[in-house]
């Protein structure tokens, strides 16, 4: 009698391996639609070298469909450090608004802006509040301090990325295995591999007693640095000219102009607001590199039709408010804040 061959070829197949990726489809599944996990990965996260998951965790906790207002606050580490968002929402919270703090580490590029896009107004946000400064628009795309372009990536971005960029911007500012880019964008748990490795043991030696859990860390800063700091970054920025016009700009730039229109095609409040900066920082950036971060801004706001606040209608802040040239100390950080309730109990009135 003869060997039915395809029952033959069907006992050969890799059943085992089949039915262990299958378990680990669903276990992944199963834990990113699980709110205690993700609360559980914000609990036991680092503070700087878990932000993305962090962000991860923030978005993914936010509820599509509630009873209050939500607005997103997001942008560059000044976004997530400089404002204090427990006490806004105690502000609000008889105003039925809800801030949620998905500011990033480092500088927030519009190219991470647009990779997020979709997931943002997924989240069904009634006001994005965004803000970028200079460093958003006139610098290289970088991935210090930490690779957006693995956390964030989604493929809609590469046809900007080549209509703009050369093989040398690759090799300098996109350094890394794009296959690991690729890989990550269709797996959580490979995407933050490294991460998960560290939160689960530390949580483990939590659990154990053979280590404390370290207390919550600030996200701002309570002391400024010395006068010596200013005055060797005024003297560095002065020969680097980190501030300037490159073909980044115009990728960003375009990357930005689509990222507002389609937010307020979905009839999402679209805030785009300059971030308080140190008296000295005029003295690292030039004037026409400041003239045209507001004037593309105005011009865009104005086109599109979205809010945009300038620096200069920002109140001042002294010197002693900043640890840096960007970030703020606690006392500049409640300042700030107390502005911020002020200026969103005017703009966000008229949410529908």
């Amino acid at each position: 009698m003869g060997t039915n061959l395809s029952i033959s070829n069907f006992k050969r197949w890799p059943w085992p391996f089949m039915a262990g990726l299958l378990l680990f489809i669903l276990l992944q599944v199963g834990l990113e639609r699980s709110a205690g996990f993700w609360r559980y990965v914000e609990r036991n996260g680092r503070f700087h070298f878990d932000d993305a998951l962090r962000f991860e965790s923030v978005l993914r906790g936010i509820p599509r469909q509630t009873p209050f207002k939500k607005v997103f606050l997001i942008g560059t580490s000044q976004a997530r450090e400089d404002i204090d968002v427990a006490y806004l929402n105690e502000q609000f919270k008889d105003r039925n608004i809800r801030f949620y703090d998905l500011g990033v580490i480092g500088t927030f590029y519009p190219v991470d802006l647009y990779m997020l896009k979709d997931r943002l107004i997924a989240a069904r946000p009634d006001a994005i509040f965004y803000t970028p400064f200079v460093e958003t628009f006139y610098t290289p795309y970088k991935i210090q301090p930490v690779n957006n372009l693995e956390y964030y990536f989604n493929p809609n971005i590469l046809p900007y990325l080549a209509k703009h960029l050369r093989r040398e911007d690759y090799d300098k500012d996109f350094r890394g295995d794009f296959l690991d880019v690729f890989a990550g964008s269709f797996s959580l748990f490979y995407r933050f591999r490294n991460h998960f490795d560290e939160i689960f043991y530390a949580s483990f030696k939590y659990s154990l007693g053979v280590e404390k859990r370290p207390l919550p860390m600030d996200s701002f800063f309570t002391e400024p640095y010395p006068d010596s700091y200013f005055e060797k970054q005024i003297e560095k920025y002065k020969k680097e000219q980190r501030y300037r016009y490159t073909r980044y700009t115009d990728l960003y730039q375009d990357l930005f102009d689509v990222f507002a229109r389609d937010v307020v095609a979905h009839d999402i409040r679209l805030i785009v607001s300059g971030c308080p900066l140190h008296p000295l920082f005029p003295k690292i950036c030039s004037p026409q590199v400041l003239e045209g971060y507001d004037d593309f801004l105005t011009e865009q706001s104005r086109r599109i039709g979205f809010t945009f606040a300038p620096h200069a209608e920002l109140p001042p802040f002294a010197a002693e408010e900043f640890n840096d040239f960007t970030h703020l100390t606690r006392a500049g950080r409640a300042r700030y804040t107390r502005y911020l309730i002020d200026y969103f109990e005017r703009e966000l009135e008229t949410l529908k």
